[in-house]
């Protein structure tokens, strides 16, 4: 005899077992095998935080009315069990659908876009086109399946090439075209929907209709060692980036781009995106290495041929519950610092450990990337003659000295703090090169300082799609950490002369240290020239507080030789060379 059960709206909580039917509190309706078919043909509401839905093995439900799932709710189809489904089932925005299953039902997923105007990187879980991904936000330069063929394009994808110039982001301009399992896409959402000059509130909400993509298999677009590729979650629930990347040639950090905070005007609020990167050592912002629904994310090639890259069942997250971006976690032998102030944010984590160095490539390296909002705060280590470092690995053993680059779009009072530290070496210090003062590194350091000259922000959002993703320079780095408590806390003597001292090293390949040392507040420019006198690089252009002071030169695009170094502080001139060898 086949029992039809009918679940009414809001009778939340209902455990079915192979023994009898109860009401529970604990907020997660729980289909055990009945040798029956469950038939819903009332309406399951299931709230976020505590309205899951599990159909455990051999179990059937079979759905022909309305399955709605909220933020923070799960519906969980294990191995051998099956949602026959005729009626409606919803994943909302912040819901998961985790189908490890046999059955494939067509499933209505929806997300929303939070924030305010900017770029997002997406994808869509089930086999759809992007003018139906699409078609809540205003589309343009789009010959078909868009708003409008005037305009720049405001879609792209990656390139088929190295993954490095400009002319790799490729202009989407049918939209009609169908998104592939595991394709990612780069889309400046615009806040006038209309194009009629009445900006649309956030959040925006997108949604498709259909069958999630079965496992499935792509290539790396890149057969360059250290090459790019822009991917997408190709299913309804998180997945693990350590499992996807087990055992296949591609560098151990990922890369998701994070819109703003809040998308507030209010300096008190963070409003600024940031990359949010993470290495298979369990360090970085994005918690637990797990990429949501929708997300698009950048892999970095680790070889000179072309990866297979598998998203299959064991991809899928079993911890789906705290998907989130930029989400510190405490992670041992770890440093996590963050910049903030004026309505920015952003992180750097330095990692230990006897595979760590301070002047190459280390294992779990994670680059900075360039940002993609117009407003931004960045805070990097520098490895020098490599670049830029999210995710710094040094050596737990020497002595260190790691420059910090900071920069930001908006001049004005700042704070760097520690928010995690799980580090048993030596002691580690913090110098601002510029007012000539050491704090030390704890988990209780809280330094303000300030920010007079602010990098320029973009007012073209289309050249963000910058040359390389990797941020190459920041400027001169005004903080180091050391080992060495080389300036006495709470501030130094403040030195009696001008002076330009010799790099170092010297000679160098491909980058060294120069100081100096201004006795008071100075107009300064610190320059470099070839022999000919034809100027090579600007490290310093500004007004610079007394004290001590380090610039790091990178040559790396010079060629050998010996050059001039120039400072120019008030009314002194001081000159030196150094010697490139390559």
């Amino acid at each position: 005899m086949t029992n039809n059960w009918t679940l009414l709206t809001g009778n939340n909580g209902i455990n079915i077992s192979t023994t009898e039917s109860s009401i529970s509190s604990e907020g997660t309706i729980t289909i055990e095998p009945l040798n029956e078919t469950l038939n819903v043909a009332g309406k399951i509401n299931s709230h976020g935080g505590f309205g899951n839905v599990v159909i455990n093995t051999d179990a059937i439900l079979l759905n022909s009315a309305i399955l709605d799932l909220q933020s923070g709710s799960i519906l969980t189809i294990n191995d051998g069990a099956t949602l026959d489904n005729s009626g409606t089932v919803n994943i909302g925005s912040g819901a998961f659908f985790n189908n490890l299953g046999s059955s494939n039902p067509a499933v209505t997923f929806h997300r929303d876009l939070e924030g305010e105007e900017g770029w997002r990187y997406i994808t869509a879980p089930t086999n759809t086109s992007l003018s139906a991904l699409l078609a809540p936000i205003w589309t343009q330069g789009v010959i078909d399946g868009g708003n409008s063929d005037f305009g720049t394009p405001n879609v792209y994808r990656w390139g088929d090439e190295e993954g490095r110039n400009r002319e790799d982001w490729i202009e989407v301009t049918d939209l009609t075209q169908n998104i592939s399992a595991g394709e990612g896409f780069l889309v400046f959402v615009y806040a006038d929907d209309n194009f009629n000059g009445s900006p649309d509130p956030f959040p925006k909400e997108l949604s498709v209709t259909g069958q999630e993509f079965p496992e499935t298999s792509v290539v790396t677009n890149s057969e360059d060692n250290n090459g790019w590729t822009l991917l997408g979650n190709p299913f309804g629930t998180a997945i693990d980036f350590a499992n996807f990347r087990a055992g296949k040639a591609i560098s151990s950090s990922v890369y998701v781009w994070a819109p703003d905070d809040t998308g507030s005007t209010d300096e008190t609020e963070f409003n600024s995106g940031s990359w949010a990167t993470y290495n298979t050592s369990g360090i970085g912002d994005l918690t637990n290495g797990l990429i949501a629904p929708f997300q698009a994310f950048f892999v970095e090639n680790d070889g000179s041929t072309s990866v297979e890259l598998d998203f299959v069942q064991t991809t899928k997250s079993t911890d789906i519950t705290n998907t989130r971006f930029l989400f510190k976690q405490s992670t041992s032998n770890s440093i996590r610092l963050e910049l903030t102030g004026k309505g920015l944010r952003n992180s750097a984590w330095l990692t230990f450990s006897d595979d760590g160095v301070a002047d190459q490539r280390s294992p779990g390296d994670a680059w900075q990337l360039a940002p993609f909002s117009a407003e931004y705060a960045l805070l990097a280590t520098e490895k020098p003659g490599v670049g830029l470092m999210d995710i710094g690995h040094f050596p737990t053993e020497s002595e260190l000295s790691i420059p910090l680059a900071t920069q930001t779009t908006r001049p004005g009072n700042y704070r760097l703090s520690v928010t995690d530290m799980d580090f048993n070496g030596k002691p580690l210090f913090l110098h601002d090169m510029q007012v000539g003062k050491s704090v030390p590194l704890s988990t209780d350091m809280q330094y303000e300082f300030t920010i007079s000259q602010a990098a320029k922000a973009p007012t073209d959002p289309f050249s963000m799609l910058r040359e390389d993703l990797r941020m190459k320079d920041a400027g001169a780095s005004r903080f180091v950490i050391t080992t060495d408590q080389v300036l006495e806390t709470g501030g130094p003597e403040l030195p009696l002369v001008f002076n330009l001292a010799q790099n170092y090293p010297n000679p160098f390949n491909p980058s060294t240290i120069i100081s100096y040392e201004l006795p008071e507040t100075s107009d300064v420019r610190l320059e470099v020239f070839d022999l000919t006198g034809r100027q090579i690089a600007t490290l310093v252009e500004g007004q610079v507080q007394a004290g001590s002071h380090r610039v790091t030169f990178d040559a790396g695009n010079l060629s050998s030789g010996v050059y001039l170094y120039r400072l120019q502080a008030g009314n002194q001139i001081f000159t030196r060379k150094l010697t490139l060898i390559k």
